[in-house]
């Protein structure tokens, strides 16, 4: 099987991460693309990725759209950025727990973070936070 769209950039993201923490890392003996169905495709304005319609939640600050989980279940990051609380899960994660990165972001005036993706309607962090079942904040 060919590996496209989302599996390649997973693949890309574990292979960076095992060889970031000195471990072997396991090197494909060969990669191939269709070239012409990868021409075809952003030739007629498409990206090439795997459209999902799963979401993941955030464990920093609960924001339910995430289009990756934060750690795969090898326990490999991301490194998708929280849109909400800025974290970026394999980097800002790796010295601080999630429950200290939440208390700095909410000492901050948890505000949205993103400059890129602009907020859903009415979104308030306080209610985000509650909806997850997250710990570590008061509301009002």
């Amino acid at each position: 099987m060919v590996p496209s769209g989302r599996s390649v950039r997973v693949y890309a993201r574990r292979f960076w991460w095992q060889l970031r923490r000195s471990i072997t890392p396991v090197v494909p003996t060969t990669i191939t693309f269709d070239l012409d169905q990868i021409h075809h495709d952003f030739s007629a304005g498409g990206t090439i990725s795997m459209p999902s319609s799963h979401t993941f939640s955030c464990p920093v600050c609960g924001f339910g759209r995430l289009s990756e989980p934060a750690y795969d279940s090898s326990g490999c990051p991301s490194f998708e950025i929280c849109p909400s609380c800025g974290t970026e899960f394999g980097y800002h994660d790796a010295t601080k727990s999630h429950a200290e990165l939440r208390r700095l972001w909410l000492d901050a005036g948890a505000p949205w973070r993103s400059q890129t993706t602009p907020s859903p309607h009415d979104w308030d962090a306080l209610r985000q936070l509650h909806a997850a079942g997250l710990k570590g904040f008061e509301k009002g």
